[in-house]
């Protein structure tokens, strides 16, 4: 994946993960502005199928547990900035 390979500084990583989130999202919009129609009416008549937005999201999701270096530097990360947080808090 794109994130794959990238610095391990947090700081430098997390918008990383961000900009990667965004484009997804932005993505699968796209997809499901087109197939909205099919999205809304072959789901009202089908049973066990996720909408679009749904399984695009469970990609995503896939796909960072599918790198276990990109899912341990997301997790630390967002640990790093919630103590910084908390610290900033005091």
């Amino acid at each position: 994946g794109a994130l794959a390979g990238q610095p391990v500084d947090a700081s430098a990583f997390l918008p990383l993960v961000h900009t990667c989130w965004a484009d997804h999202c932005e993505q699968m919009l796209l997809i499901r502005a087109i197939f909205l129609y099919l999205d809304r009416t072959y789901l009202l008549q089908t049973a066990g199928v996720r909408p679009l937005w749904e399984m695009g999201l469970a990609h995503f999701r896939a796909h960072l547990v599918a790198l276990p270096d990109v899912l341990n530097k997301a997790v630390g990360g967002l640990l790093a900035q919630v103590e910084k947080e908390r610290l900033r808090g005091d």
